[in-house]
């Protein structure tokens, strides 16, 4: 009897130290952290976050003042509201990225390009007689916020300042709203690379009528702008016409 209960005890401790050593090696077939390694990390970085900005950017939440105007003509009003007109065309708008090298990397550009409304078109004869074309004096406003016109909460370049940068008008309302500014970030401050104002031929009635071009380079990426274009009269600005524009977003590299 006494070896019968040995012989039952040595087969149970041979199972028990068999069951242990099994379980230990399949427990280190498997992960020890199935959560680590069989599941996608949230938190993980799959992508590149690092934006191209131009160094003039740098330290911006304390410098943005360096960008206030100190130009008297962006100081000057803007009057009355953009006009109605059905039949104009609307403006061809081209969105793209170029790499910029003061910016290390590819960043947003966007052409804008509109014809003169009916009643501005020009006649071949005058043209003509004038010999040359005289670019009139506008001035673009860009605006990031909620109704950004009406509260003064936007940047302006005029069209004879090309490869310069928006700037707040002296007595804009974001100047007493740092807030704002910083929200907004560099956004309201992009480079005005280009502007061409040609008169073409409509082969249908032989007139001429112009057609204004303006280039916008380093925009932030992904955001709705508004631009009001003014013309000069007298010691103010008219508002002439309005655009709605989205920036594109650039990868890091193409």
């Amino acid at each position: 009897m006494a070896q019968r209960t040995f012989e039952l005890r040595s087969v149970g401790w041979f199972s028990l130290a068999f069951c242990i050593v099994w379980s230990g090696a399949c427990s280190s077939k498997q992960p020890a952290h199935r959560g680590e390694r069989d599941e996608i990390d949230l938190n993980q970085n799959v992508t590149v976050t690092i934006k191209p900005r131009d160094v003039v950017f740098k330290d911006f939440e304390q410098n943005w003042r360096q960008f206030i105007s100190t130009n008297p003509r962006l100081e000057e009003p803007v009057a009355g509201l953009v006009p109605r007109r059905e039949a104009v065309p609307e403006p061809i708008i081209s969105p793209g990225c170029i790499y910029s090298d003061s910016a290390k990397g590819y960043v947003p550009r966007v052409t804008i390009s509109w014809n003169e409304a009916p009643g501005q078109v020009v006649s071949v004869e005058r043209t003509q007689a004038a010999g040359q074309v005289q670019v009139p004096e506008m001035r673009f406003d860009l605006g990031l916020h909620h109704d950004p016109f009406t509260r003064n909460y936007y940047s302006s370049v005029l069209t004879t300042e090309t490869s310069k940068r928006f700037s707040l008008p002296s007595n804009s309302a974001l100047v007493n709203d740092p807030g704002a500014v910083r929200l907004t970030g560099p956004g309201l401050f992009p480079q005005l690379l280009e502007f061409h104002y040609q008169l073409l031929q409509d082969v249908a009635t032989h007139r001429q009528f112009a057609k204004s071009t303006v280039v916008l380079q380093e925009l932030s990426e992904g955001l709705s702008y508004q631009m009001r274009v003014s013309r000069a009269t007298g010691k103010g600005w008219t508002a002439d016409r309005q655009f709605l524009f989205t920036s594109p977003v650039c990868q890091t590299t193409l």
